[in-house]
């Protein structure tokens, strides 16, 4: 699909959030566990990993995170505007506050160390839906769209539910690839 109407990808939101919060809490667990064994396999190359803080229902990354963090290697973006900046958090747990406009747990920015872009090795990006040419559906704000333009890194891995993945979705110019899915 291309050019799409902002109304088909706003129905698809929806579906795809319904189709997330549907899953059961028992299966959100199991799925943290093995995201994180699998994903500190794939990322073990990496010395700067941009991770994401998980917003309620999305996959949980907070095992994976605690682990890169500890290791000095998490890298998380903090929302300013319309624009995404990336600090390097090494401890979750005192380094993060929490963003009253979205609810998402971002690095305290007096706490964390600014991360350069090109310092940057490899992206997980949470998405509502990705399919198999390895398109992602967002949010629509378009945040992650104009971040990983600018990036030198080719190593972008969309993050989520094996139930979050369609057959094909619709793709805009501004529209990132990823280069890898890791669905659970």
């Amino acid at each position: 699909m291309t050019a799409s109407e902002p109304n088909t990808k706003n129905k698809l939101r929806k579906h795809f959030i319904q189709l997330r919060n549907k899953i059961s809490a028992n299966r959100r667990e199991r799925v943290a566990q093995e995201a994180t064994k699998v994903l500190l396999k794939a990322l073990e190359r990496f010395q700067y990993v941009c991770s994401f803080a998980s917003k309620p229902l999305e996959i949980d990354l907070w095992p994976l995170n605690q682990i890169l963090s500890q290791e000095g290697r998490l890298v998380l973006l903090k929302t300013n505007g319309q624009e995404l900046f990336s600090y390097l958090v090494t401890d979750i747990d005192s380094q993060l506050t929490r963003n009253p406009s979205n609810n998402i747990f971002e690095p305290n920015q007096k706490l964390c160390e600014l991360v350069e872009p090109n310092q940057i090795e490899v992206v997980l990006v949470p998405g509502l839906a990705f399919d198999k040419k390895k398109h992602r559906l967002g949010y629509g704000q378009g945040h992650y769209d104009r971040f990983l333009i600018n990036l030198p890194t080719k190593h972008f891995y969309g993050i989520g539910f094996k139930e979050q993945q369609t057959e094909s979705l619709p793709v805009d110019s501004h529209d990132f690839f990823l280069t890898e899915l890791y669905l659970f």
